[in-house]
């Protein structure tokens, strides 16, 4: 939703109609993404209720049944999903406003690891 706003607020200053195509095409996106994160909610429930660890145990060894039990594929996806949309807004941001999260936090990461290096190089 909030790719959306940042998203219609950044057409408005490109100067760019709003039209129904393109809130269909927000529509779509945001049916699309349900789907997909209903599918992988489908099939991370699949794979626990179906791949014994057994069978798994041959195949893998005990460690690779512990990981396969685990990883999530919906948490996977919801999170690069996440990923996507941050970078959407952002580009919006950056539009509208003539700056970047991105490019901050970039920049804050870069002076504290600075930072941390010259800490203990003092030592």
């Amino acid at each position: 939703m909030i790719d959306f706003i940042t998203g219609v607020t950044a057409a408005k200053y490109k100067g760019e109609i709003r039209t129904s195509g393109k809130m269909i095409k927000s529509a779509y996106k945001m049916f699309f993404y349900t789907s997909l994160l209903m599918v992988m909610h489908s099939f991370d429930h699949f794979v626990e209720m179906n791949f014994k660890p057994n069978l798994l145990n041959v195949i893998v060894g005990d460690e690779g049944v512990e990981t396969v039990n685990q990883f999530k594929f919906l948490a996977a996806l919801a999170f690069l999903l996440i990923v996507r949309e941050l970078k959407s807004i952002d580009e919006n941001w950056n539009f509208i406003f003539g700056w970047s999260f991105i490019n901050h936090a970039s920049v804050i990461y870069d002076k504290v690891i600075n930072i941390i290096t010259l800490i203990k190089s003092k030592k």
